[in-house]
């Protein structure tokens, strides 16, 4: 019950959009990979609020998307599972209650707007957790990088929006922290580790 509930809370968090933007791709109104005329563009993590006068981050200009690449974002502004590319590190033997280890490395860009001029900086985020699980079973990569991508989504906004401007080692650490959290108490059992600078 208490990990629905963290689910339902991540997604009520990823609906109400953040101040900043992430890489280069745009809300896929649509449903069919294009960006839609008009449309305030959105970064590869939570995307900038529509509308409204406040002193929030500006939504980048749109620039092409390569046609090889699809964008690392949705509509609601959460990373993509194809940002993470979970590779086994050690196989599980199926011995014991749980086994085997798993890894995905990322690079993630972040604008903060909420300055003059915009700050900018990248975290390259290291994530690791169990092949199989005790509590959780088997996880496969896709399994994987699903979990991770919603962590990284609500740990990003909320370390984001946790102080007024950031130094980019500062902010890398502290997303590792929320990340370490949010994992334990989202994905308990899954022995997850995070690096992130």
């Amino acid at each position: 019950m208490r990990r629905l509930k963290w689910i339902l809370v991540v997604a009520l968090s990823c609906l109400a959009a953040c101040n900043y933007t992430v890489g280069q791709c745009w809300i896929d109104e649509n449903g069919n990979g294009e960006p839609d005329p008009g449309e305030p563009g959105a970064g590869g993590g939570p995307i900038v609020p529509p509308g409204g006068t406040g002193d929030n981050g500006d939504a980048p200009e749109k620039e092409p998307q390569d046609a090889q690449d699809p964008p690392v974002c949705n509509s609601i502004g959460s990373y993509s599972p194809s940002l993470f590319h979970f590779v086994t590190t050690l196989a599980d033997d199926g011995q014991g209650l749980a086994g085997g280890w798993q890894e995905a490395t990322a690079t993630v860009d972040f604008v903060d707007g909420r300055q003059d001029p915009p700050a900018s900086w990248s975290c390259t985020v290291k994530v690791g957790m169990a092949v199989r699980s005790s509590i959780l079973g088997k996880i496969s990569p896709s399994e994987a990088a699903a979990m991770t991508v919603t962590v990284l989504t609500h740990a990003s906004s909320v370390t984001m929006h946790s102080r007024k401007s950031w130094l980019k080692a500062l902010f890398c650490q502290t997303l590792e922290a929320n990340m370490l959290e949010m994992f334990g108490e989202a994905y308990n059992g899954a022995g997850a580790r995070v690096n992130a600078k």
